[in-house]
């Protein structure tokens, strides 16, 4: 987590400053109690994200200001508690709003394909409905997808989103009742602190 951490830094550094990571090649970085060095490889996979971003930039006529990186959110027509940071997103007001998450691990490929962490960051950049469509898009360069390579890319239109929010409010909902349900399972509780050992 720490490593990942470090390379997610790394980008967001890149992304706001408008360089490359190769200035950081070498360095020394503390995080949760590690040292973790920036080496060779975390500048391909930083420059890996940097590039997908920069592609999309180009192809839909974007600048570096249109650009958001690390932009907070709440959604407080879902839900008071409701909040979260996107990686990085840009669009065209009713054009195509563009979700970026950058994942450094190299156990499971994440797909782009009815993603709920995207969905959430796409309600997050766009509460107020002003794009026609959207696209998310993770960059997982250190774990390859079986038909995509190290992108996986999921293009959708505002139906989706819409069914999402309602599905969000409803399950948060069922949080709130006096019996909520409970769904443990392999894949949703992998990353449990709190699963039995």
């Amino acid at each position: 987590a720490a490593e990942g951490t470090v390379a997610h830094n790394l980008a967001e550094a890149c992304l706001v400053n408008e360089v490359r990571p190769e200035m950081s090649l070498g360095e020394i970085r503390k995080v949760d109690g590690f040292e973790i060095k920036i080496d060779q490889e975390m500048v391909d996979a930083v420059n890996v994200y940097l590039d997908v971003i920069y592609d999309d930039m180009k192809k839909l006529g974007l600048s570096h200001t249109d650009l958001n990186v690390e932009q907070e959110f709440t959604l407080h027509d879902v839900d008071e508690a409701a909040f979260g940071t996107n990686d990085a997103s840009m669009g065209q007001q009713m054009g195509t709003l563009c979700i970026y998450d950058f994942k450094y691990g190299t156990g499971v490929p994440v797909s782009a394909v009815n993603n709920l962490q995207g969905l959430f960051y796409a309600l997050g950049a766009d509460q107020f409905g002003v794009y026609s469509d959207y696209k998310i898009t993770i960059v997982q360069p250190r774990c390859e997808y079986k038909e995509e390579g190290v992108v996986s890319t999921w293009e959708f239109g505002p139906e989706v989103l819409e069914e999402f929010k309602m599905q969000l409010e409803e399950r948060i909902a069922k949080v709130y009742s006096t019996k909520p349900e409970y769904n443990p399972g392999e894949s949703q509780c992998r990353w449990c602190s709190a699963k039995a050992h």
